[in-house]
Protein backbone atom coordinates (compact mmCIF):
# COMPACT_ATOMS: atom_id res chain seq x y z
CA UNK A 1 0.00 0.00 0.00
CA UNK A 2 1.89 3.71 -1.04
CA UNK A 3 1.09 6.70 0.58
CA UNK A 4 -2.88 7.20 1.06
CA UNK A 5 -4.85 10.91 0.77
CA UNK A 6 -7.71 9.99 -1.16
CA UNK A 7 -10.48 7.76 -0.20
CA UNK A 8 -13.47 6.21 -1.38
CA UNK A 9 -15.91 5.39 1.13
CA UNK A 10 -18.89 3.09 0.10
CA UNK A 11 -21.56 3.01 3.10
CA UNK A 12 -20.85 6.51 3.34
CA UNK A 13 -24.10 7.24 5.89
CA UNK A 14 -23.93 4.02 8.65
CA UNK A 15 -21.67 3.93 11.93
CA UNK A 16 -18.36 3.07 10.22
CA UNK A 17 -18.98 5.31 7.15
CA UNK A 18 -19.40 8.54 9.54
CA UNK A 19 -16.86 7.74 11.63
CA UNK A 20 -14.37 7.52 8.64
CA UNK A 21 -15.07 10.69 7.55
CA UNK A 22 -14.56 12.13 10.81
CA UNK A 23 -10.83 10.07 10.87
CA UNK A 24 -10.36 11.22 7.09
CA UNK A 25 -10.93 15.09 8.42
CA UNK A 26 -8.18 14.36 11.38
CA UNK A 27 -5.69 12.52 9.00
CA UNK A 28 -5.56 15.14 6.11
CA UNK A 29 -7.30 12.89 3.55
CA UNK A 30 -9.81 13.77 0.69
CA UNK A 31 -13.27 11.79 0.13
CA UNK A 32 -12.93 11.69 -3.48
CA UNK A 33 -16.01 9.42 -3.82
CA UNK A 34 -18.45 7.67 -2.14
CA UNK A 35 -21.72 5.62 -1.95
CA UNK A 36 -24.94 5.30 -0.03
CA UNK A 37 -28.41 3.72 0.11
CA UNK A 38 -31.40 4.82 1.82
CA UNK A 39 -30.08 7.40 3.78
CA UNK A 40 -30.06 10.21 0.80
CA UNK A 41 -30.51 13.50 2.80
CA UNK A 42 -27.32 12.74 5.36
CA UNK A 43 -26.15 10.69 2.20
CA UNK A 44 -26.14 14.86 0.06
CA UNK A 45 -25.17 16.76 3.32
CA UNK A 46 -21.80 14.55 3.56
CA UNK A 47 -21.29 15.11 0.08
CA UNK A 48 -21.42 18.68 0.22
CA UNK A 49 -20.03 19.22 3.27
CA UNK A 50 -16.84 16.94 2.05
CA UNK A 51 -16.88 18.33 -1.33
CA UNK A 52 -17.10 14.67 -2.48
CA UNK A 53 -16.66 14.99 -6.68
CA UNK A 54 -17.89 11.39 -7.34
CA UNK A 55 -21.10 9.47 -5.62
CA UNK A 56 -23.12 6.33 -6.37
CA UNK A 57 -27.26 6.25 -4.56
CA UNK A 58 -27.71 2.17 -4.92
CA UNK A 59 -31.10 2.25 -4.18
CA UNK A 60 -31.92 5.69 -6.39
CA UNK A 61 -28.82 6.48 -8.86
CA UNK A 62 -30.74 9.64 -9.81
CA UNK A 63 -29.14 11.11 -6.29
CA UNK A 64 -25.39 10.80 -7.37
CA UNK A 65 -23.52 11.06 -10.37
CA UNK A 66 -22.34 7.91 -10.84
CA UNK A 67 -24.92 4.75 -12.01
CA UNK A 68 -22.97 1.27 -10.16
CA UNK A 69 -20.00 0.65 -7.41
CA UNK A 70 -17.71 0.06 -10.65
CA UNK A 71 -18.17 3.72 -12.36
CA UNK A 72 -17.47 4.91 -8.85
CA UNK A 73 -14.50 3.68 -8.22
CA UNK A 74 -13.03 4.36 -11.87
CA UNK A 75 -13.94 8.03 -11.71
CA UNK A 76 -12.83 8.80 -8.20
CA UNK A 77 -9.55 7.06 -8.67
CA UNK A 78 -8.88 6.53 -4.72
CA UNK A 79 -5.76 5.12 -2.66
CA UNK A 80 -8.22 2.82 -1.20
CA UNK A 81 -12.11 2.42 -0.80
CA UNK A 82 -13.39 1.44 2.40
CA UNK A 83 -16.58 -1.16 2.34
CA UNK A 84 -18.90 -0.13 4.78
CA UNK A 85 -22.00 -1.42 3.81
CA UNK A 86 -23.98 -3.89 5.58
CA UNK A 87 -25.22 -7.15 4.71
CA UNK A 88 -24.41 -9.38 1.48
CA UNK A 89 -24.78 -5.96 -0.66
CA UNK A 90 -21.87 -5.26 0.32
CA UNK A 91 -20.10 -7.95 -1.76
CA UNK A 92 -20.71 -6.06 -5.00
CA UNK A 93 -18.77 -3.13 -3.85
CA UNK A 94 -15.92 -5.63 -2.37
CA UNK A 95 -15.86 -7.15 -6.33
CA UNK A 96 -15.64 -3.45 -7.95
CA UNK A 97 -12.46 -2.47 -5.64
CA UNK A 98 -11.38 -5.82 -6.06
CA UNK A 99 -11.56 -5.87 -9.76
CA UNK A 100 -10.30 -2.52 -10.39
CA UNK A 101 -7.09 -3.23 -8.43
CA UNK A 102 -7.69 -0.66 -5.38
CA UNK A 103 -6.65 -1.08 -1.94
CA UNK A 104 -9.46 -2.42 -0.01
CA UNK A 105 -10.35 -1.56 3.96
CA UNK A 106 -13.20 -3.95 4.41
CA UNK A 107 -15.78 -3.87 7.28
CA UNK A 108 -18.52 -5.77 5.43
CA UNK A 109 -17.71 -8.82 6.76
CA UNK A 110 -20.38 -11.00 4.83
CA UNK A 111 -17.97 -10.56 1.57
CA UNK A 112 -15.32 -12.67 3.25
CA UNK A 113 -18.44 -14.89 4.67
CA UNK A 114 -19.53 -15.85 1.05
CA UNK A 115 -16.81 -14.98 -0.81
CA UNK A 116 -13.88 -15.25 1.37
CA UNK A 117 -12.07 -17.82 -0.90
CA UNK A 118 -11.90 -15.71 -3.94
CA UNK A 119 -11.28 -12.08 -2.24
CA UNK A 120 -8.24 -13.01 -0.68
CA UNK A 121 -7.32 -15.30 -3.66
CA UNK A 122 -7.84 -12.79 -6.18
CA UNK A 123 -6.18 -10.04 -3.96
CA UNK A 124 -2.91 -12.29 -3.43
CA UNK A 125 -2.68 -12.82 -7.04
CA UNK A 126 -3.08 -9.19 -7.79
CA UNK A 127 -0.54 -7.48 -4.87
CA UNK A 128 -4.34 -6.09 -3.98
CA UNK A 129 -4.41 -5.09 0.10
CA UNK A 130 -7.26 -5.98 2.02
CA UNK A 131 -7.30 -4.80 5.28
CA UNK A 132 -9.50 -5.51 8.34
CA UNK A 133 -11.73 -3.06 9.72
CA UNK A 134 -13.18 -5.08 12.38
CA UNK A 135 -11.75 -4.51 16.36
CA UNK A 136 -10.58 -8.50 16.83
CA UNK A 137 -9.04 -8.45 13.48
CA UNK A 138 -7.34 -5.01 12.83
CA UNK A 139 -6.29 -5.65 16.53
CA UNK A 140 -4.71 -9.09 15.74
CA UNK A 141 -3.60 -7.85 12.25
CA UNK A 142 -1.64 -5.38 13.94
CA UNK A 143 -0.38 -7.84 16.84
CA UNK A 144 0.98 -10.24 14.10
CA UNK A 145 3.01 -7.48 12.11
CA UNK A 146 5.50 -7.83 15.16
CA UNK A 147 5.26 -11.28 15.48
CA UNK A 148 6.83 -14.40 13.02
CA UNK A 149 4.20 -17.04 11.59
CA UNK A 150 6.89 -19.56 13.58
CA UNK A 151 6.28 -18.17 16.77
CA UNK A 152 2.46 -17.82 16.64
CA UNK A 153 0.41 -20.89 18.31
CA UNK A 154 -2.79 -19.87 18.93
CA UNK A 155 -4.63 -16.82 17.85
CA UNK A 156 -7.93 -15.60 19.77
CA UNK A 157 -11.04 -13.13 19.35
CA UNK A 158 -13.00 -12.20 22.01
CA UNK A 159 -16.66 -12.08 22.73
CA UNK A 160 -19.04 -9.84 24.71
CA UNK A 161 -21.78 -12.80 24.50
CA UNK A 162 -24.20 -9.38 23.65
CA UNK A 163 -27.23 -8.86 25.88
CA UNK A 164 -28.71 -12.07 26.44
CA UNK A 165 -26.18 -15.07 26.78
CA UNK A 166 -27.45 -16.42 30.16
CA UNK A 167 -30.88 -16.08 29.13
CA UNK A 168 -33.32 -18.56 29.29
CA UNK A 169 -35.88 -19.52 26.50
CA UNK A 170 -38.50 -18.23 27.45
CA UNK A 171 -37.05 -14.82 28.62
CA UNK A 172 -35.61 -14.48 24.46
CA UNK A 173 -38.94 -15.07 23.50
CA UNK A 174 -39.77 -11.60 24.97
CA UNK A 175 -37.10 -9.96 23.36
CA UNK A 176 -38.44 -7.08 20.76
CA UNK A 177 -36.76 -6.06 17.84
CA UNK A 178 -35.95 -2.67 19.63
CA UNK A 179 -34.38 -4.23 22.50
CA UNK A 180 -32.43 -6.47 20.54
CA UNK A 181 -30.62 -3.43 18.29
CA UNK A 182 -29.07 -1.81 21.15
CA UNK A 183 -25.93 -3.41 22.71
CA UNK A 184 -24.67 -3.61 26.02
CA UNK A 185 -20.96 -2.37 24.63
CA UNK A 186 -20.91 -1.07 21.59
CA UNK A 187 -22.47 1.49 19.36
CA UNK A 188 -23.31 0.00 16.08
CA UNK A 189 -25.47 -0.31 13.08
CA UNK A 190 -29.31 -2.38 13.62
CA UNK A 191 -27.97 -5.59 11.43
CA UNK A 192 -24.65 -6.28 12.96
CA UNK A 193 -25.96 -5.29 16.73
CA UNK A 194 -28.30 -8.04 16.33
CA UNK A 195 -25.91 -10.21 14.58
CA UNK A 196 -24.21 -9.62 18.02
CA UNK A 197 -27.00 -10.18 20.00
CA UNK A 198 -27.64 -13.78 18.66
CA UNK A 199 -23.66 -14.44 18.41
CA UNK A 200 -24.41 -14.95 14.63
CA UNK A 201 -21.51 -12.00 14.24
CA UNK A 202 -18.85 -13.78 16.47
CA UNK A 203 -19.69 -16.94 14.20
CA UNK A 204 -19.00 -14.54 11.39
CA UNK A 205 -15.43 -13.09 12.80
CA UNK A 206 -14.28 -16.60 13.29
CA UNK A 207 -14.37 -17.24 9.68
CA UNK A 208 -12.85 -13.66 8.67
CA UNK A 209 -10.23 -14.82 11.28
CA UNK A 210 -9.35 -18.05 8.84
CA UNK A 211 -9.33 -16.40 5.54
CA UNK A 212 -7.23 -13.17 6.92
CA UNK A 213 -4.68 -15.22 8.55
CA UNK A 214 -4.83 -18.41 6.80
CA UNK A 215 -5.52 -20.25 10.18
CA UNK A 216 -7.60 -22.94 11.56
CA UNK A 217 -5.83 -21.94 15.49
CA UNK A 218 -8.24 -19.69 16.84
CA UNK A 219 -10.58 -19.62 19.45
CA UNK A 220 -13.74 -17.76 20.99
CA UNK A 221 -12.90 -15.67 24.46
CA UNK A 222 -15.61 -14.31 26.97
CA UNK A 223 -14.73 -10.69 27.80
CA UNK A 224 -17.67 -9.36 28.58
CA UNK A 225 -16.43 -5.76 29.08
CA UNK A 226 -15.39 -5.40 25.24
CA UNK A 227 -12.03 -4.44 26.03
CA UNK A 228 -9.89 -7.07 25.23
CA UNK A 229 -10.37 -7.54 21.40
CA UNK A 230 -7.94 -10.20 20.53
CA UNK A 231 -4.98 -12.02 21.87
CA UNK A 232 -2.14 -14.12 20.37
CA UNK A 233 -0.56 -17.47 22.10
CA UNK A 234 2.93 -17.37 21.23
CA UNK A 235 4.75 -21.51 20.96
CA UNK A 236 7.13 -19.73 24.00
CA UNK A 237 3.67 -19.27 26.20
CA UNK A 238 3.97 -15.70 26.11
CA UNK A 239 -0.01 -14.55 25.62
CA UNK A 240 -0.59 -11.36 24.08
CA UNK A 241 -3.62 -9.12 24.67
CA UNK A 242 -4.91 -6.28 22.65
CA UNK A 243 -6.81 -4.02 25.07
CA UNK A 244 -8.76 -0.49 24.27
CA UNK A 245 -12.03 0.99 25.10
CA UNK A 246 -15.34 -0.44 22.83
CA UNK A 247 -15.06 2.39 19.88
CA UNK A 248 -13.91 2.02 16.34
CA UNK A 249 -11.80 4.35 16.49
CA UNK A 250 -8.28 2.67 16.36
CA UNK A 251 -9.80 -0.02 13.75
CA UNK A 252 -10.55 2.40 11.15
CA UNK A 253 -7.88 4.66 12.08
CA UNK A 254 -5.25 1.81 11.50
CA UNK A 255 -6.77 0.83 8.30
CA UNK A 256 -7.26 3.54 6.29
CA UNK A 257 -3.57 4.16 7.57
CA UNK A 258 -1.77 1.21 7.28
CA UNK A 259 -1.60 1.22 11.03
CA UNK A 260 0.34 4.47 10.89
CA UNK A 261 -2.63 5.92 13.15
CA UNK A 262 -1.43 6.45 17.12
CA UNK A 263 -4.59 5.46 19.35
CA UNK A 264 -5.68 8.71 21.09
CA UNK A 265 -4.65 8.10 25.08
CA UNK A 266 -8.49 8.21 26.29
CA UNK A 267 -9.05 5.04 24.26
CA UNK A 268 -6.65 2.99 26.02
CA UNK A 269 -8.28 1.31 28.75
CA UNK A 270 -6.91 -2.35 30.76
CA UNK A 271 -9.00 -4.73 31.49
CA UNK A 272 -9.64 -6.06 35.21
CA UNK A 273 -9.32 -9.52 34.07
CA UNK A 274 -7.10 -12.06 31.99
CA UNK A 275 -8.64 -14.85 32.81
CA UNK A 276 -11.49 -15.79 30.01
CA UNK A 277 -13.23 -18.49 29.29
CA UNK A 278 -13.74 -20.03 25.85
CA UNK A 279 -16.47 -19.78 23.68
CA UNK A 280 -16.24 -22.19 21.20
CA UNK A 281 -18.98 -24.57 22.03
CA UNK A 282 -21.70 -22.35 21.90
CA UNK A 283 -24.17 -22.75 19.15
CA UNK A 284 -23.36 -20.01 16.16
CA UNK A 285 -19.82 -20.36 16.77
CA UNK A 286 -19.45 -23.70 16.68
CA UNK A 287 -20.60 -23.07 13.36
CA UNK A 288 -17.91 -21.36 12.04
CA UNK A 289 -16.14 -24.06 12.13
CA UNK A 290 -18.29 -26.18 10.19
CA UNK A 291 -17.83 -23.09 7.59
CA UNK A 292 -14.55 -23.68 7.62
CA UNK A 293 -14.20 -26.95 6.71
CA UNK A 294 -17.06 -26.70 3.75
CA UNK A 295 -14.93 -27.58 0.69
CA UNK A 296 -17.60 -26.41 -1.41
CA UNK A 297 -18.02 -23.22 0.20
CA UNK A 298 -21.66 -22.70 0.32
CA UNK A 299 -22.39 -22.91 3.89
CA UNK A 300 -21.26 -19.37 4.57
CA UNK A 301 -23.73 -18.00 1.70
CA UNK A 302 -26.96 -20.57 3.61
CA UNK A 303 -26.06 -19.50 7.36
CA UNK A 304 -25.74 -15.44 6.25
CA UNK A 305 -29.10 -15.65 3.83
CA UNK A 306 -30.58 -17.35 6.24
CA UNK A 307 -29.92 -14.68 8.33
CA UNK A 308 -30.44 -12.03 6.84
CA UNK A 309 -33.91 -13.45 6.22
CA UNK A 310 -34.54 -14.55 9.80
CA UNK A 311 -33.95 -10.52 10.75
CA UNK A 312 -36.25 -9.09 7.76
CA UNK A 313 -39.04 -11.96 9.29
CA UNK A 314 -38.01 -11.08 13.31
CA UNK A 315 -38.39 -7.07 12.25
CA UNK A 316 -41.80 -8.33 10.69
CA UNK A 317 -42.98 -9.92 14.24
CA UNK A 318 -43.38 -13.25 12.07
CA UNK A 319 -40.26 -14.72 14.29
CA UNK A 320 -39.56 -14.44 17.66
CA UNK A 321 -35.63 -13.48 19.00
CA UNK A 322 -35.10 -16.94 20.15
CA UNK A 323 -35.99 -18.64 16.68
CA UNK A 324 -33.27 -16.28 15.02
CA UNK A 325 -30.92 -19.55 14.91
CA UNK A 326 -33.46 -21.83 15.18
CA UNK A 327 -34.20 -20.63 11.56
CA UNK A 328 -30.35 -20.39 10.80
CA UNK A 329 -29.84 -24.23 11.61
CA UNK A 330 -33.15 -24.95 9.85
CA UNK A 331 -31.79 -23.87 6.76
CA UNK A 332 -28.24 -25.57 7.23
CA UNK A 333 -29.53 -29.00 7.66
CA UNK A 334 -32.41 -28.89 4.94
CA UNK A 335 -30.86 -26.61 1.91
CA UNK A 336 -28.85 -29.30 0.25
CA UNK A 337 -25.18 -27.44 -0.37
CA UNK A 338 -23.53 -27.49 -4.03
CA UNK A 339 -20.32 -26.45 -4.90
CA UNK A 340 -19.43 -22.57 -5.65
CA UNK A 341 -16.93 -21.81 -8.00
CA UNK A 342 -17.62 -18.85 -9.57
CA UNK A 343 -19.04 -15.60 -8.17
CA UNK A 344 -22.03 -15.99 -10.47
CA UNK A 345 -22.72 -19.42 -8.63
CA UNK A 346 -22.45 -17.18 -5.18
CA UNK A 347 -25.24 -14.65 -6.66
CA UNK A 348 -27.42 -17.75 -7.41
CA UNK A 349 -27.46 -19.92 -4.69
CA UNK A 350 -27.97 -16.76 -2.49
CA UNK A 351 -31.26 -16.31 -4.15
CA UNK A 352 -32.25 -19.83 -3.66
CA UNK A 353 -31.25 -20.19 -0.11
CA UNK A 354 -33.59 -16.81 0.68
CA UNK A 355 -36.61 -18.81 -0.75
CA UNK A 356 -35.73 -22.37 0.55
CA UNK A 357 -35.30 -20.86 3.64
CA UNK A 358 -38.52 -19.67 3.99
CA UNK A 359 -40.33 -23.22 2.59
CA UNK A 360 -38.36 -24.99 4.90
CA UNK A 361 -39.41 -23.17 8.04
CA UNK A 362 -43.07 -23.38 7.30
Amino acid sequence: MGKISKLCILGITGSVGTQTVALAKELGYRIVGCSFHNNKELGQKLIKQNKIKYSFCSSETRHGNCKSFDELIKKAKPDLVVNSIIGFAGLKATLAALHNHVDLALSNKESIVVAGWYILAYARKHGIKVLPIDSEHTNLYYQLLTAKDKDVNQIYITGSGGKYLHKSKAELAKVTYEEATSHKNWTMGKKITIDSNTLINKCFEVVEAYYYFNTKRINVLHDPTSIIHSAILLNNGQFIYAESKPVMTGPIGWAISDFSYKLPKQLEAKATTNVLKKMNHVRPIKWAYDIMDDKTHSLGIIVNAADEVAIKLFKAKMLKFNQITDYIENAMKKIKRRNIKTIEDIYEFDKEVRLASIKYWK
